[in-house]
């Protein structure tokens, strides 16, 4: 297995502290926002819920406020 290079580990590292801090601001004014990461490569800034309360628990997608495509992005729990 390749490992991955300490400079882009620190860059990594950078850019999620970045996007912590950038949703702590968010939250204060709108404490329901949140990032949802879905399975085709999309981080999306959601304004509310992203499901809703439905037996089906249909997509939200009117609560996206913007959807930023990232290369290898993938969700899911372990």
């Amino acid at each position: 297995m390749n490992d991955i290079k300490p400079e882009h580990v620190a860059r990594f590292r950078r850019y999620a502290r970045q996007m912590n801090k950038l949703m702590n601001e968010i939250t204060k004014y709108n404490p329901e926002a949140n990032l949802y990461a879905e399975d085709s490569w999309n981080l999306n800034l959601m304004k509310g819920p992203t499901h809703g309360d439905d037996s089906n628990q249909s997509p939200l997608y009117e609560n996206v406020v913007e959807s930023e495509s990232v290369y290898t992005l993938g969700g899911g729990g372990w």
